[in-house]
């Protein structure tokens, strides 16, 4: 009897595509700051990582924002202009529900409230796919800690070897790779399709993918 064989999906730029950009050049028009400052600020202060460790609630996270940005908008006006940067990824909706068939499925994603309760309110049709959900301000852990793999190993109660990973940033791949999981990059639906199939992973339906961009950057 073969071994069982699980996969785990990273969420942004796998199954979601997202774009930090629009939230910067909308945040752009209520502040004095560049946009590149405020990018920056999103991934060099610390603050973001805060967030999405579960550091801090999503209205202290805000406030921060608002203060280190002198913003001149309220928190309100603040969530739909963080929360819509996001659109589905072609194909990979299909492909999770020809997986979900024969597979047991789950999801690891560095990710703050704000955008989790968003995505899972807008597209819950991928989120049904996923026995578990990984989240990284919940377990207030984050990838690439070897903290977070080794409690999903703990989690599943397998091997690392029988947990297919999958996640379009280098780094991250090669960290769950250390721990010895059978990880590899996401570049587009099909050559994810193609991985898959090396790994003797059969699918439940005939899939008519589409998608070869290559998409790199800051990952949920």
């Amino acid at each position: 009897m073969s071994e069982k064989r699980v996969i785990l999906f990273d969420l942004g730029r796998v199954l979601i595509d997202f774009d930090h950009r629009l939230a910067v050049k909308r945040i752009s028009k209520h502040c004095a700051v560049t946009e590149e400052e405020i990018y920056n600020l999103f991934f060099d202060s610390g603050l973001t990582d805060r967030y999405e460790r579960g550091k801090i609630a999503s209205l202290q996270f805000f406030q921060e924002l608002k203060s280190l940005l002198k913003l001149s908008l309220g928190y309100e006006e603040f969530v739909p202009i963080w929360n819509e940067i996001f659109t589905p990824h072609p194909g990979m909706l299909e492909m999770l529900e020809s997986l979900k068939e024969r597979y047991d499925l789950y999801m690891v994603s560095n990710i703050n409230e704000l955008h989790y309760q968003y995505l899972a309110e807008t597209f819950p049709e991928y989120f049904s796919c996923f026995r578990h959900l990984f989240l990284s301000y919940e377990l207030k852990m984050r990838k690439p800690d070897e903290e977070i793999y080794s409690f999903i190993l703990s989690f599943l109660k397998l091997p690392s070897r029988q947990v297919i990973y999958i996640d379009d940033r280098p780094e991250l791949v090669a960290a769950a790779r250390g721990l010895l999981f059978d990880a590899f990059v996401f570049v587009s639906t099909e050559d994810c399709r193609q991985q898959l199939e090396k790994r003797s992973i059969s699918f439940n339906a005939p899939l008519f993918l589409n998608g070869a961009d290559v998409v790199k950057g800051h990952g949920h």
